[in-house]
């Protein structure tokens, strides 16, 4: 049996064991045509081992060269599904790319806020990264690249953390339809750009500026840049035009979402921060890993024409600047973690055979988890970390008897406990055979 396939096999069989009896799985297998393994099940004791037993009935193709990948028809079951557990049954027509023609158009996500997300993750060599993050990115899911190397043993626990970050956040939503309004609320300050990655904004010179965020799971965080355009006072010089607006209310911030527990609509709005200086490292921050994003783009469109060296220019460039932040000279964390992750990425752009065996699937990544803020360790919530120790104990437990000591050479053979019980009766049976060959001449 495929190596692959029988990680991929163990790697669901956490996600199984990680599932809820609140919780429904359905398991669809495609190759030529799709099939549906497994039908929308709840994950009870019952519901759990039913769904091993059909991720246990897997089998890899024969690898015929007739034998095709044929993902659509897994999605268009997927779609099937999702249409049947939806309230909201309207099909949208938008196409964001060339791969998003492989996702039916249900799941399709048009900018609003309900949507199908599909995540999806490269294990292994042999897989199309550009269709697998189209259509990640067509339902404004998740792509996740895992590695290439299906022997080597960390492959296998890199693709149970990422299906572990992934499950521990899908059981975590509480909240929908999250939107997030900003609006200009002094003299005549203006928003004139956000970047808001893979959410829809709107910028309206007269309202302010909206970001619809969908779904959010427990504890996780969306950062966004809003520009703000401040006229300058031409009769004043620099420091009285700045501090007109240093401690004065800039912004008014107003989200609203639906509590996924009590199904209600809630509307706040934030309170009122001063800030004291005119610069602030969260946004300094902020705008390092928005402006490395940006160029982890333009790092994989050279790449892709086959100009390798701008690539690994581009992003060493970026580095540069990361690690000379005044955040990362003080020690962030998160700075290190991004110059680090940049650092990676151009080792492998920088050349051809390294950059078509890992480096489009790991810039693809990175580019999908820094548009969502979310499908990478960079951006794990409590619930996901959490899920990930919990199969790491799983893993700890199912390698324990193979790491077991071996019995001593003089040490007597281990019986089973029917053997060991069968031993313990012994003179029991032996005193009651006895008793019935002498029961003949007991006299009554």
């Amino acid at each position: 049996m495929s190596p692959k396939l029988e990680e991929a096999k163990r790697a669901m069989a956490l996600v199984v064991d990680g599932l809820g009896p609140r919780d429904r799985l359905s398991i669809v297998a495609f190759s030529d045509v799709a099939r549906r393994v497994l039908p929308l099940t709840r994950m009870s004791e019952d519901g759990k081992a039913t769904a091993k037993l059909a991720v246990e009935s897997l089998v890899a193709g024969d690898g015929s060269t007739t034998e095709t990948t044929n993902i659509r028809a897994g999605l268009d079951e997927a779609a099937k599904l999702a249409r049947r557990r939806r309230r909201d049954t309207t099909d949208t027509t938008k196409k964001t790319d060339y791969y998003s023609d492989l996702v039916p158009r249900h799941l399709v996500s048009d900018g609003e806020l309900r949507h199908t997300p599909v995540h999806t993750f490269a294990f292994g060599s042999d897989h199309d990264e550009a269709a697998l993050h189209g259509i990640s990115s067509a339902t404004r899911g998740t792509f996740t690249f895992v590695g290439n190397n299906h022997h080597a043993p960390s492959s296998s626990s890199n693709l149970q953390d990422a299906l572990a970050r992934c499950v521990g956040g899908l059981r975590s939503v509480t909240a929908r339809d999250v939107s997030i309004e900003v609006e200009g609320d002094h003299l005549d300050l203006t928003i004139t750009a956000v970047k808001s990655g893979a959410y829809k904004n709107e910028v309206n010179d007269d309202e302010g500026a909206s970001v619809s965020v969908g779904e959010l799971y427990a504890d996780e965080e969306r950062r966004f840049v809003f520009f703000l355009d401040a006229p300058r006072d031409e009769d004043e010089d620099d420091e009285a035009d700045v501090s007109d607006y240093v401690g004065n209310r800039l912004i008014a911030v107003r989200c609203s979402y639906r509590d996924v527990a009590t199904e209600q609509d809630i509307s706040v709005e934030a309170h009122d921060e001063y800030m004291d200086k005119l610069t602030s490292t969260e946004v300094e921050k902020e705008r390092h890993r928005v402006e490395a994003a940006d160029d982890v783009a333009l790092a994989y469109a050279a790449a892709e024409r086959g100009d390798f060296a701008e690539a690994a220019r581009i992003l060493a460039a970026r580095r540069e600047k990361v690690t000379s932040s005044a955040a990362a000279v003080a020690g962030d964390v998160a700075c290190e973690a991004l110059a680090a992750e940049l650092d990676e990425l151009r080792r492998r752009a920088a050349e051809e055979g390294e950059y078509r065996r890992t480096g489009r699937a790991s810039l693809l990544a990175s580019m999908s988890a820094h548009a969502q803020q979310r499908g990478s360790a960079m951006f794990a919530t409590p619930a996901m970390r959490k899920m990930e120790e919990l199969w790491e104990m799983r893993r700890r437990r199912e390698a324990a008897p193979a790491t077991a000591p071996a019995p001593m050479k003089n040490a007597p053979p281990r019986r089973s406990r029917l053997e060991a019980r069968l031993a313990a009766a012994a003179p029991r049976i032996s005193m009651l055979r006895r008793f019935r060959r002498l029961a003949p001449f007991i006299k009554r």
